[in-house]
């Protein structure tokens, strides 16, 4: 069963993304130090939880957010206003002890937003824009019902889902929910692939 993430738990949500985005090869390039590369991602899941928070669908699972979480954009509010996010990312770090970026986390992340960006599609659609799975809880079935989620809210608004992926092996799991890729690019300065996807609408019913 799916559920609203309440506010205080987006912290755990946040190192549950953290840890689930942990082997990703896109955060392993730009984030080569273990450690240095958690800190990090909990900032980045942190802000990208609490500026998505007000479109109200930041979800979880009646497991909690230890085991999964999800933040998904509904149609016509991508992208998101650049004053939420800079108060996010403000809030984030306030709550976060850094070490200084690295030079490919600064040249890999700033050309990793202007090519989605680029990408992104225009029509109205639901945008996944993180999902993730602690670790620990994968294969209890809380990452598919999550997509199902989404997937059930397109279809009753006849819209479709996006999403990007840096890791080859989601590739398959979310084709069994009816994504397909519809482009792939490097990450600027030679780092690795990804791909987006897309879920076309439902044929409407009527």
């Amino acid at each position: 069963m799916i559920r609203a993430l309440e506010p205080d738990e987006i912290s755990l949500a946040a190192k549950t993304l953290a840890a689930s985005f942990d082997d990703d090869p896109l955060f392993c390039y730009m984030l080569p130090k273990p450690g240095q590369r958690r800190r990090w991602l909990d900032l980045i899941m942190t802000a990208a939880l609490t500026a998505g928070f007000p479109e109200g669908h930041v979800v979880t699972t009646d497991d909690g957010p230890g085991g999964g979480a999800m933040a998904v954009i509904p149609p016509g509010r991508y992208p998101l206003p650049s004053s939420r996010l800079r108060r996010a990312v403000f809030r984030a770090r306030m709550l976060r002890t850094l070490v200084t970026p690295t030079y490919r986390l600064l040249r890999g992340g700033i050309g990793m937003l202007d090519a989605m960006e680029t990408m992104h599609i225009t029509e109205p659609h639901y945008y996944l824009q993180v999902i993730g799975v602690h670790p620990e809880a994968k294969g209890r079935g809380i990452g598919g019902a999550l997509v199902r989620h989404v997937v059930a809210l397109a279809d009753t608004d006849t819209a479709p889902v996006y999403l990007e992926t840096s890791n080859q092996v989601n590739l398959g799991f979310y084709r069994r929910f009816g994504f397909e890729v519809v482009e792939e690019f490097r990450c600027p300065g030679g780092g690795p692939m990804n791909w987006t996807m897309m879920r076309p609408a439902a044929e409407p019913s009527w």
